[in-house]
C-alpha cells in the first residue's frame, strides 16, 4: 500500500514514521523543559536562604584565620616532628628558675632545645646526633622533680634548656635524624645518661665519683681528645692555693685540722684520676674522695696533680710524675691478706729489688700549692668534646655512644 508522506516546512518529503517519531521526541523534551522551570521556581525562596547562611559562614572562618594569633602550638609545628608511637613520652613540664613558670614542651621541641643549650650547633652532625640520644634519654627518666609539679629543670641541676633559638640546619637534622631513639643496657633504659665537657685524657667509673657502680658508666682512656687539645678551651689548667687558704677553708667545711701545712693525692683510680686528697694540720688531717675531690677545692675536674706542701711520705708510681701517699699503699700477700705500708718501701723489678723513689715536691718556703690539671666536668659518661674528635675522625654517633658508655645499645 502506499506510504503516507509529510511535507517539511523546508520543502523537503520526510517518510511519515520518522516523523512521527522527531515529534514525539520534541513533545517529550518539551514537557521536561517546563516541568524543570516549575522546580527551580519553587526552589528560588530556599537557595537565596541557604546561600546567604553559607557566605557569611565562610567571611567568618576567613576572618578568623586573619586574626588568629600565633600560638605555642603553631610554633612548635614548625620543628621536626617526633615519631609518635603509643608509647613515646608526653610532653615535658620545665621549671624556667628565672620567672618560676612551668612551661609544657614536646619532646622533640624540647630536645632540639637541650641539644644547642648544650652543644653548639657548629658541631659535626655525629657529635650532635650523638648528644640528642643522651638528651632524649636523660630527660625521659628525670622524676626527681615530679613532686614539685614538673619533670625537669632548665639549669645543670637537670640539664640545660634555652628554647631553640641557637638551632640550625645541622642541630635540627640531628635531632629529626635520630627521633625516637634511645639508650639502653641490658634490655633497659638507661637512667643516666651523663656527660661533661671534657675528661682531661679519660673518663671514670661513676663508683669512683659519685659511689654507685653503674654497669654502663665505666671509666676508660680516652684517645680522641688529646688529639684536638689545643682548640679546647682551658683544656689545661691549673690554680694555686695558700696554705692560709686552705685552712679557711676546710673550717668552714667543719673539718678542724688546725692550720694546714700539707696537701696531696693520697690515691689515684686505675685510669689515672684522683680518687682521694689528704690534707694534713697542725691538729690532724682530713682526707677527701671521689667526687668531693673536686668540688671541695671548685676544681675544673678530677684529673688533677697537687704540687707544694712539704712532699712528706709521697712516692712516684709512674713516668707520669703521677705520686701516691704511703698511708694510702698496701701489700697483699699469699694468703691474699692486706695490710698498709710503712718505713721504707721497696718493689720487684726485671733487675732486681729496689726501693721506692720518694718525690719530694716543696713550695720553697711560700706556704702555697699549685693544683695543676685538665678537662672541665665530672668525667662520668660522654664526653662532648672526645664526641665532637671522634665524629671528625669519621665515627659515627652510634660509635661515639657506644665507646663511652659501656655495653648500651641503640632503638
Amino acid at each position: 500500500s502506499a506510504v503516507p508522506v509529510y511535507r517539511g516546512k523546508v520543502g523537503h518529503i520526510l517518510p511519515y514514521r520518522k516523523t512521527k517519531r522527531r515529534g514525539e521526541r520534541q513533545m517529550k523534551w518539551m514537557s521536561l523543559t517546563a516541568l524543570s522551570m516549575a522546580l527551580c521556581l519553587a526552589a528560588l525562596p530556599v537557595l537565596f536562604s541557604r546561600g546567604e547562611t553559607a557566605v557569611q559562614s565562610v567571611s567568618q572562618m576567613e576572618m578568623q584565620q586573619e586574626i588568629k594569633p600565633v600560638t605555642v602550638k603553631q610554633k612548635q609545628q614548625e620543628a621536626p616532628t617526633e615519631n609518635r608511637s603509643d608509647d613515646q613520652p608526653e610532653p615535658f613540664r620545665i621549671l624556667d628558675r628565672s620567672t618560676g613558670k612551668v612551661e609544657t614542651v614536646p619532646v622533640q621541641v624540647y630536645v632540639t632545645g637541650a641539644l644547642c643549650s648544650e652543644m653548639p650547633a657548629t658541631f659535626h652532625k655525629e657529635a650532635l646526633k650523638a648528644q640528642a640520644v643522651c638528651a632524649r634519654t636523660y630527660a625521659v627518666c628525670q622524676t626527681k622533680h615530679r613532686a614539685q609539679g614538673f619533670d625537669i629543670c632548665a639549669t645543670t641541676h637537670c640539664q640545660v634548656y634555652q628554647g631553640t633559638a641557637a638551632s640550625g640546619a645541622n642541630s635540627d637534622a640531628a635531632v629529626d635524624q635520630t627521633a625516637g631513639e634511645f639508650l639502653y643496657y641490658s634490655g633497659r633504659l638507661v637512667q643516666e645518661a651523663v656527660y661533661y665537657s671534657s675528661n682531661g685524657g679519660a673518663s671514670e667509673d661513676s663508683l669512683n665519683v659519685w659511689g654507685n657502680d653503674v654497669g654502663y658508666l665505666k671509666g676508660k682512656i680516652d684517645p680522641y681528645e688529646g688529639k684536638i687539645a689545643s682548640i679546647i678551651p682551658r683544656y689545661n689548667w691549673s690554680t694555686t692555693f695558700t696554705a692560709s687558704e686552705l685552712t679557711s677553708l676546710l673550717n668552714n667545711r667543719g673539718y678542724g685540722i688546725g692550720a694546714v701545712k700539707n696537701a696531696y693525692v693520697s690515691a689515684y683510680t686505675d685510669t689515672g684520676n684522683v680518687y682521694s686528697v689528704t690534707f694534713t694540720g697542725t691538729s690532724g688531717s682530713k682526707t677527701v674522695s671521689r667526687e668531693a675531690c673536686r668540688t671541695l677545692l671548685n676544681l675544673r675536674s678530677q684529673r688533677f696533680t697537687i704540687g707544694g706542701g712539704t712532699g712528706k711520705n709521697i712516692y712516684s708510681v709512674n713516668d707520669t710524675g703521677e705520686s701516691v701517699a704511703l698511708g694510702s699503699m698496701s701489700a697483699i700477700d699469699s694468703s691474699g691478706k692486706s695490710s698498709a705500708l710503712s718505713g721504707n718501701v721497696y718493689v720487684i723489678t726485671s733487675s732486681g729489688t729496689s726501693q721506692l723513689e720518694q718525690r719530694t715536691t716543696t713550695s720553697s718556703g711560700s706556704g702555697s700549692f699549685v693544683i695543676s690539671g685538665s678537662g672541665y666536668g665530672h668525667n662520668v659518661g660522654m664526653s662532648q668534646w672526645g664526641a665532637y674528635s671522634m665524629a671528625n675522625l669519621g665515627y659515627s654517633y652510634r660509635d661515639i655512644l657506644q665507646f663511652y658508655y659501656t655495653d648500651v645499645s641503640i632503638r
